[in-house]
């Protein structure tokens, strides 16, 4: 039994491995288009700051395409000019005129 627990331990490390060296590759084609020092990717804890919302709703304009979004293992890292460019785009709130 403790072999059969080893060989899933080594399939799951293998496959969290091939996670991380394509999130790598992604990371290293993106970083060629962004400024230097400038962060292509932030997670959700930051984004939900950074914009003022809520967890629902960001994830539900993640769910609609209005947002992208990247996995790495459990983490969810939010496309920051994505998310810019959605954000920048909203119309302005005008009050009601009396």
């Amino acid at each position: 039994m403790g072999h059969a627990k080893s060989q899933r331990n080594a399939a799951a490390k293998h496959a969290a491995q091939g996670q991380l060296d394509l999130f790598a590759v992604q990371s290293l084609e993106r970083r060629s288009s962004a400024p230097k020092g400038q962060r292509m990717t932030m997670p959700v804890k930051e984004a939900l700051h950074r914009y003022g919302i809520g967890r629902t709703k960001l994830y539900e304009l993640l769910g609609t395409g209005a947002l992208k979004a990247s996995k790495l293992g459990a983490k969810t890292l939010i496309d920051v000019e994505c998310a810019d460019t959605f954000f920048g785009g909203l119309p302005s709130f005008r009050g009601r005129s009396r």
